[in-house]
């Protein structure tokens, strides 16, 4: 065993499908608009935009929450969460590094930390850099509930305050300023001034008067006169951030921050994710809203919609990207779908996957329709849906829905003819794997979930053909299908409880010899 350990060979990924679009402002254009950055599960993949190209960027040692890009493109910040009482990492990484990995055709070289912090408890709810890139902000999640300020190059803290009196959610740093940043939560936003070198970080509450409103998501324009925040209740806030710096304990305030004005539009699920357009044209600016409901907005100065701007996507869209150019931009919704859209809302979806747990994977045996090479085609399944994917491309296929179930297994016919899979109902669906459409379903499979499946390696052009099924309640069935009907052929209970995936058609069960009848109706 030993030797078999020494001689192992580490297995690094080729390529990934998939983003964790419930991460806030989880996915970001890098400044020079070549790349995409975003988080899947524990790590951050780069994303070349034109070659396709990916880099992985592994060394968290559980999920990501929340990433920031350096204004200059040459660092990335992300944190994580932890156990509750264990301190949570952030991350700085070369984002330079990555890039040439990215463009080299070496997705895992590694290599790319530079600095790991280590000060939040629990969580790091939010990440940003400073405008020039010289200090980092860092916000704990519920446990902590810190706002801590980093020296990058040093990779040492310099201050730190409890960020509120309750939770807070986001924060941003000015445009034009390093020494000055916003963060909001529960009933509060706040504008605070740092000073490193006393160190001192100093909180102004911005007036809101009698509204009290849960504000998840912050943006600040070019130039840094306003903010505009998404509350949980569906408005679109206006912030003046203009404050007094850090004054003598005696002297009074003479300019604080206070709310200007709120949207009478409301997302029906909450504002999700801000982005500031400066509109070039008018001088104006105006604010990219997406909502918890999937709706995607374009606001005016005046907080009104802008008319024709308006678009739906599929889920909660929790990021939004502007593009260098300022012309396009990224969003990415909760249902781990990335667009790709223009101002005009003109969407095109770029890349999707599965939003739950994968509960299976499956390749096709033999053949698969019209396909000369099946090995790029394989299968997945998850809750609601069933996506068949080539590999090459890393792209979908075919999307086959069922509404508020969870297919648990799947499985293909020798020939590709039948996609056969098991749901959370107790049913077996099989379905055309060219249209999607359904083909047959085997109603009482299981009294309780199907949590398994085996198909039999026979001609399905000449019937009947073999299925094997597991379910919640331990039971292993055996099938005959015919394009006509489906007959339960055998039912055995020997598991005391669910059944697991079968490894293969020809398993027996190990307390006692087969029986004829069980044999015969198992083997190939």
């Amino acid at each position: 065993m030993a030797a078999i350990a020494e001689n192992a060979v580490e297995m690094n990924p080729e390529a990934v499908i998939g983003f964790s679009g419930t991460v806030p402002a989880g996915l970001q254009y890098t400044p020079c608009g070549r790349y995409l950055v975003y988080p899947l599960g524990s790590i951050i993949v780069l994303k070349n935009i034109k070659t396709n190209n990916q880099a992985f960027l592994e060394a968290h040692t559980n999920n990501v929450s929340c990433l920031a890009v350096s204004p200059d493109g040459t660092k990335l910040a992300t944190g994580q969460v932890s156990l509750g009482g264990v301190k949570a990492d952030v991350l700085v990484w070369d984002l330079e590094k990555a890039k040439a990995n990215c463009d080299g055709c070496v997705p895992s070289a590694g290599g790319c930390v530079i600095h790991r912090l280590r000060q939040h408890l629990a969580k790091v709810q939010a990440v940003d850099f400073s405008c020039d890139g010289v200090y980092l902000a860092t916000l704990g999640g519920q446990d902590d509930n810190a706002l801590v300020i980093w020296d990058v190059e040093l990779g040492e803290s310099i201050c730190g305050s409890p960020a509120a009196q309750d939770s807070a959610l986001s924060l941003k740093w000015l445009n034009q300023r390093n020494d000055r940043l916003v963060t909001c939560g529960n009933y509060h936003l706040r504008v605070w001034q740092v000073d490193v070198n006393i160190p001192k970080l100093h909180a102004m509450d911005a007036k809101m008067g009698t509204m009290k409103r849960v504000i998840q998501c912050i943006s600040i324009q070019e130039d840094d006169k306003c903010a505009f925040a998404g509350t949980k209740t569906g408005e679109l806030l206006c912030f003046n951030i203009n404050r007094d710096p850090i004054q003598s304990f005696n002297d009074p305030d003479r300019v604080c921050p206070g709310m200007k004005g709120f949207s009478k539009e409301r997302f029906g699920k909450g504002i999700k994710s801000v982005c500031c357009v400066f509109n070039q044209g008018t001088g104006r600016t105006n604010t990219l809203v997406g909502g918890g409901d999937g709706v995607l907005a374009l606001f005016n100065d005046q907080l009104n919609i802008v008319a024709g701007r308006k678009a739906e996507l599929m889920g909660a869209i929790t990021s939004l990207s502007l593009s260098p150019d300022g012309q396009a931009f990224m969003a990415g919704t909760d249902q781990s779908n990335r667009y790709y859209s223009t101002l005009d809302m003109h969407v095109e979806l770029r890349g999707t996957c599965h939003c739950g747990p994968v509960n299976d994977v499956c390749f096709p045996s033999g053949e698969y329709k019209g396909v000369h090479d099946a090995s790029q085609i394989f299968i997945t399944c998850s809750e609601n849906d069933i996506r068949i994917w080539n590999s090459a491309l890393r792209q979908e296929l075919l999307r086959i829905q069922v509404p508020n179930l969870t297919c648990n297994c799947i499985g293909i016919t020798m020939k590709g003819n039948t996609i056969v899979s098991g749901w959370s109902d107790g049913k077996v669906r099989a379905f055309f794997p060219e249209s999607g459409r359904l083909k047959f379903v085997i109603t009482d499979a299981h009294a309780e979930s199907v949590t398994s499946l085996a198909v039999c390696n026979e001609d399905e052009d000449r019937p009947p053909w073999r299925l094997l099924t597991g379910g919640d309640d331990g039971r292993v069935r055996i099938w005959n299908v015919s394009s006509s009907h489906q007959t339960l052929k055998q039912s055995m209970k020997e598991h005391p409880a669910r059944s697991a995936r079968s490894a293969s058609p020809r398993a027996t069960s190990p307390r006692s010899p087969p029986r004829p009848t069980a044999r015969a109706s198992c083997g190939t």
